[in-house]
C-alpha cells in the first residue's frame, strides 16, 4: 500500500472498513458450481452496439439484459448454495469464456452474506492485460482521501474449471454508501453514457429502491447548467464542488479517457439526503493508465462533459481544478512509492499465474507513473467548449445484391474485374450508381475457420472512388447453404469507402446489421465457386436532437 496522503478539501469521507475480504495481499479463491446448461446461458448472454445504441437509445437507461442464475459459491473458507449468479459488464468487457460476473449472496436467500457482504463484483479484466490498473487506480483515488472501491484480486474457478485471475472490485451499494456518506438512502445513479445535458440526462441508472426513478435531482442540475450564466453558484448550490474538482483531476491524471470528463461514461453519482448535493464516484478504471495517451502533447484535463466545461467557462474554477491538479501531484503522485506499488502487485499476481506478455503491458505502466509529471507540467491548456451531442445508430439505407465469385480472389488489384455482381444499394433515400463492380472472397484475417466476402462497387470518373460491402462470417455455416444472420456477433459486416483523398485507404463508411447473406455454392478451394445472395440494411451513427 501507498503512503496516504490526503487532501485537506477530501478527508471528509471515512476511511475503508476492514469487510469484504479485501485483503490487498491476498488473492482469494472463488469456487462456484453452476448447472452446465445455466453456465452456458449467461456466459453467452450478450449486448452488443446494435442492441444498445439503435432507435431511440438516449431515451432511458441502458438496462442490462442479462439474468440471475443460482449456484453455490465458496470464497476461501466461507461457501454458501442457492447464490445469484449473473453476467456483468457493458460492451468492451463482453467476453464468453471468461465473463465478468455479479454475485448477489443474498438473492435467493434473504440475509446471506459472504466477509460480511452481500453483492461482491468479479471483473475479468479483459481490457486490462496488465490486470493491475484497477486496483492501482482506486487506491490512488483512496489516497487523495476520495471515497473510491477497495480492490484485490480473485482466482475463480467454475464447476473445476480455471478461468484465471479477475480484479475483485468492492460494488457501489449501500455498504459502500453507509461507509463514506454515514447514509444509505440518498439516490444512487449510473453513468453510463450519461450527463447532466439535454437528452443524455435520460440514461441515468437508478440504482437502489429510495432513488428518485423520475431523475428529479438530475433534471433540476441540468436545467440550471443551462439557464444560468452563475456557474460557481449553480454547481456548488447543487454538488459537492470541491470533490468534484479533486474527482476530475484524478480522472485527469489517471488518464480514464472512458470515464466522466472525457466520455460521460464509468461513473456512479450520489445525490445525498443530508446536503441536497451530488458525489461523484469512480468506477471502470481498467484503461488507465497507458503511456499511449501521451504519444501526442494534448490537453491533460480531458472536457467533454457539462460540468467539465462549466467549469472551464469560468476563469476562477479553472484555476481552482488547476490547483487541485498540482496539489494531487505533489501530495500523492510519489513516482517511487507507486512504481514499490507495482512491484508488490507483480510479484503478489506470479503467486497464482504466469505473467507472460502480462509483464510487458505492466512494464507500460511504469512508463506512464515516470512520465506523467513531466507531461502535465507541459500540456497545453484545455479549452471550453460544448460536450459531443449524443448520437444513436440509425438505419440509413438497403442492400440486395446476387454475386458470383472465385475463392481466394481477395488480393486482386482490381476487385471490380473479378466476379460478378447485381446490387441495389440504397444510402439516404438515393440509389447509388455504380459504374463498375464486382466480387471476391477468401480467408478472413479473424481466424483460419472464418471467411470473407468483399463487394466492390466503383462510383465517379477520372479519379474513381469506390464503396464495397464486406460480410465476415464462418465458414462451416456458409457451406451448410443455410441463411445467415448478420448478428454483429458471429458474423459481422460493414460498408468501407475509399477515394484518392484517402489514397486509397479504406474507412468505415456505415455498418451492416439486421440482414441475411445465404450462400448457394461454397468451395473454399482455389478458383472454388462461391455464389449466393445478400440481403440487408444499412446503418450509421446520428446525433439525437429533441
Amino acid at each position: 500500500m501507498f503512503p496516504i496522503l490526503v487532501l485537506l478539501g477530501c478527508n471528509r469521507f471515512k476511511e475503508q472498513p476492514d469487510i469484504g475480504n479485501f485483503d490487498p495481499n491476498s488473492i482469494i479463491r472463488v469456487d462456484i458450481t453452476i448447472a452446465d446448461e445455466d453456465w452456458n446461458s449467461l456466459r453467452n448472454q450478450t449486448r452488443s452496439f446494435f442492441t444498445e445504441f439503435t432507435g431511440d437509445c438516449m431515451s432511458e437507461p441502458f438496462y442490462s439484459p442479462y439474468s440471475y442464475y443460482s449456484a453455490e459459491v465458496t470464497i476461501d473458507d466461507e461457501s454458501h448454495q442457492n447464490v445469484g449468479i449473473l453476467k456483468k459488464g457493458f460492451i468492451g468487457s463482453q467476453n464468453t469464456d471468461k465473463p465478468s460476473l455479479k454475485i448477489n449472496v443474498d438473492e435467493y436467500v434473504e440475509g446471506q452474506e459472504l466477509y460480511g457482504v452481500d453483492n461482491i463484483t468479479l471483473n475479468n479484466s479483459v481490457q486490462d492485460p496488465s490486470l493491475i490498473r484497477q486496483c492501482l487506480g482506486y487506491q490512488l483515488f483512496t489516497d487523495a482521501g476520495y471515497p473510491s472501491p477497495q480492490c484485490n484480486f480473485a482466482h475463480v474457478y467454475v464447476n473445476g474449471e480455471d478461468l484465471g485471475i479477475y480484479v475483485h472490485v468492492e460494488p457501489i451499494k449501500r455498504t459502500f454508501l453507509r461507509t463514506h456518506f454515514d447514509e444509505d438512502d440518498g439516490d444512487l445513479y449510473e453513468g453510463t453514457v450519461s450527463d447532466f445535458g439535454p437528452i443524455i440526462y435520460q440514461t441515468f441508472e437508478p440504482k437502489n429502491d429510495d432513488t428518485d426513478t423520475n431523475l428529479a435531482p438530475i433534471v433540476s442540475l441540468k436545467d440550471a447548467l443551462e439557464s444560468s450564466t452563475d456557474i460557481d453558484s449553480v454547481l456548488n448550490e447543487h454538488l459537492d464542488l470541491d470533490a468534484f474538482l479533486t474527482f476530475w483531476a484524478m480522472e485527469s491524471i489517471l488518464g480514464h479517457w472512458d470515464g466522466y470528463a472525457a466520455n460521460r461514461n464509468n461513473y456512479y453519482v450520489y445525490h445525498s439526503r443530508s446536503t441536497d448535493k451530488f458525489t461523484f464516484l469512480p468506477w471502470g478504471l481498467d484503461d488507465v493508465l497507458d503511456p499511449g495517451l501521451m504519444e501526442e502533447r494534448e490537453p491533460y484535463l480531458v472536457s467533454n462533459s457539462a460540468i467539465a466545461n462549466a467549469i472551464l467557462s469560468d476563469e476562477n474554477l479553472t484555476e481552482q481544478v488547476h490547483d487541485r491538479v498540482q496539489s494531487l501531484m505533489n501530495s500523492i503522485w510519489n513516482e517511487d512509492s507507486i512504481l514499490d506499488e507495482i512491484d508488490r502487485i507483480e510479484a503478489l499476481l506470479s503467486t497464482e499465474t504466469v505473467l507472460g506478455e502480462r509483464t510487458e503491458y505492466i512494464d507500460n505502466i511504469r512508463v506512464f507513473v515516470e512520465e506523467r509529471r513531466t507531461y502535465i507540467n507541459d500540456a497545453p491548456d484545455p479549452e471550453y467548449g460544448e460536450p459531443t451531442p449524443p448520437y444513436c445508430i440509425q438505419e440509413v439505407g438497403s442492400i440486395e445484391a446476387s454475386f458470383e465469385t472465385t475463392w481466394d480472389t481477395l488480393a486482386e488489384e482490381d476487385p471490380t474485374s473479378v466476379g460478378s455482381v447485381d446490387m441495389e444499394m440504397i444510402w439516404d433515400g438515393d440509389l447509388i450508381e455504380f459504374n463498375q463492380i464486382g466480387s471476391t472472397a477468401g480467408q478472413s484475417d479473424a481466424g483460419p475457420e472464418r471467411d470473407v466476402l468483399l463487394l466492390f462497387g466503383q462510383i465517379g470518373g477520372m479519379y474513381p472512388a469506390y464503396i464495397f460491402p464486406y460480410v465476415d462470417y464462418i465458414r462451416e455455416e456458409a457451406e451448410s447453404g443455410e441463411e445467415i444472420e448478420i448478428d454483429s456477433r458471429s458474423t459481422w459486416a460493414n460498408v468501407l469507402y475509399t477515394d484518392a483523398s484517402l489514397n486509397y485507404e479504406a474507412i468505415q463508411a456505415a455498418m451492416i446489421h439486421s440482414g441475411t447473406i445465404q450462400f448457394d455454392e461454397y468451395d473454399a478451394t482455389d478458383g472454388g465457386t462461391i455464389k449466393g445472395h445478400l440481403s440487408t440494411n444499412i446503418y450509421n451513427w446520428l446525433e439525437v436532437t429533441e
